[in-house]
């Protein structure tokens, strides 16, 4: 091997590789198109990797030891439960439009038939498989998925389902490929999921349906000069604003608001100002949602308004409400603390 440095890594080789596949599929890849891509000669690629095949087969090892890059994409502050699904639509968001997956599929097909790139398939599906039992483990941890569940059959599951949603989309799917993943990924994932904190969902059972507003037991601290305060994260803080939003879905729809609700509620939560953000299913008819917020005040409240997460929340359950959403909003004062 020559002792000069490379001019082009072999991450950009091969992410040459992946959009000569999406453009054209393995048939039409060549070393010469890769090279062209990169900005070396043909000869340059073959002296590192070889034949086309050599590079295929190198192109599908770099892919397994990157199986899992994609749950990285999202935050680890927003839950588990939101980088497993996120992940998932990263990856799969990578594939672009029909044709560009069309094209990747025809690259499974290869590597289906060529017994070497087939192991490189396999562990490639086992890596990926690993990454989602790992996350719904933590899930479990975390209380956003139910501790009976079965984390192996549930990661084989989501797997299934994120596969077989790609297949379905290239297809006859509708809308952008991420949409479409996100809603038959949380789809599988609801009926395992726990309610929002981990508790009732149903605001009734929870006496949130009550007319008179209460503060959660154990959130609620006296001081010597009677003054009531909320702990949050270890601080003190004054509850003084409240919100209760009111949405209407179609029955079909709800589940997929309430999987967006509880995935944006560690994001809302960790705002500042905000003491509490929980959603529940209405009693009184399959289609009904109701927010409820707990600020410091309404100026945190207005900022998260402005925020990110609102604004993508908003995009995403704007299109599944049936219904314009009522929000009625409450400047707080303590009149006794009950013990």
């Amino acid at each position: 091997m020559s002792g000069r440095p490379r001019q082009v890594t072999d991450d950009a080789i091969f992410a040459a590789v992946t959009a000569a596949v999406g453009e054209g599929g393995p048939s039409a890849l060549t070393v010469q198109n890769v090279a062209d891509r990169v900005g070396v000669t043909a000869p340059a690629v073959r002296q590192r990797f070889g034949s086309k095949r050599a590079l295929l087969l190198a192109y599908a090892e770099h892919q397994v030891l990157n199986a899992a890059q994609p749950f990285s994409t999202t935050s680890a502050e927003t839950g588990p439960l939101n980088q497993l699904v996120e992940g998932l639509v990263a990856s799969g968001a990578q594939l672009g439009d029909k044709r560009t997956l069309t094209n990747n599929l025809a690259l499974l097909q290869l590597d289906l038939t060529d017994p070497e790139l087939g192991i490189h398939a396999t562990n490639h599906s086992r890596a990926v498989l690993e990454a989602i039992e790992d996350l719904i483990r933590q899930a479990v941890a975390n209380r956003e998925v139910r501790s009976d569940v079965d984390v192996t059959a549930l990661a084989e599951a989501v797997n299934t389902t994120y596969n077989g949603a790609l297949v379905t989309w290239a297809i006859d799917g509708v809308g952008p490929l991420e949409n479409w993943l996100r809603k038959k990924l949380e789809f599988a994932l609801t009926p395992h999921s726990t309610p929002v904190g981990g508790g009732a969902r149903d605001p009734v059972a929870t006496g949130w349906a009550s007319n008179t507003v209460r503060l959660q037991r154990d959130r609620v601290r006296s001081t010597a000069a009677g003054r009531t305060t909320v702990s949050q994260h270890g601080a003190m803080i004054t509850p003084g604003f409240i919100a209760m939003l009111d949405l209407t879905t179609s029955s079909a729809d709800r589940p997929d608001a309430l999987a967006q609700l509880d995935r944006e509620r560690p994001v809302v939560e960790a705002m500042s100002g905000c003491l509490g953000f929980r959603a529940f299913p209405s009693r009184d008819d399959g289609v009904g949602v109701t927010v409820i917020h707990e600020w410091v005040d309404q100026a945190s409240f207005d900022a998260y308004l402005g925020s990110d997460a609102f604004a993508r929340s908003g995009q995403i359950l704007r299109p599944l409400l049936t219904a314009a959403p009522t929000s009625r909003r409450f400047v707080v004062e303590l009149i006794e603390t009950v013990r």
